[in-house]
């Protein structure tokens, strides 16, 4: 639904679970950039199955803290599309790196189903949100 391609840059959340992993599957088989999002622990296994980069689960604890992981990591502190499974407060920071015209797909809300959205984001950077 999201039309990853080559040249997105896509965060997915819960990397290491059953949808986190075919997530990472169907995003390298379109080309995108792939930026998995899972437990110190499963890192390497990640790491394995193909992601370009592996970010702590605790780097989205906040948004700077999150943009500052992906610059670091990354190179840049901002993704095209949100790739997320988890929910909850993980989904409010992890939208709030996408750019403009960025594009949010969630497939899971293990997190919490509810999630604050500032309707200007939405307007202004002209978001999708997609189910």
């Amino acid at each position: 639904n999201a039309a990853v391609g080559a040249g997105d840059v896509v965060l997915v959340t819960g990397a290491s679970g059953g949808v986190g992993t075919s997530m990472l599957s169907l995003v390298k088989r379109r080309g995108a950039t792939l930026i998995a999002v899972t437990s110190h622990s499963k890192m390497a296994d990640i790491i394995e199955r193909g992601a370009d980069y592996v970010i702590p689960r605790e780097a989205l604890s906040d948004v700077d803290t999150l943009r500052k992981t992906l610059k670091r990591e990354c190179g840049q502190d901002y993704v095209t599309v949100v790739a997320d499974s988890v929910g909850g407060t993980m989904a409010e920071t992890a939208m709030q790196v996408m750019c403009v015209r960025g594009r949010y797909v969630s497939c899971g809300a293990i997190a919490g189903n509810a999630v604050k959205l500032d309707l200007r984001d939405l307007i202004y950077r002209d978001w999708q949100l997609l189910g």
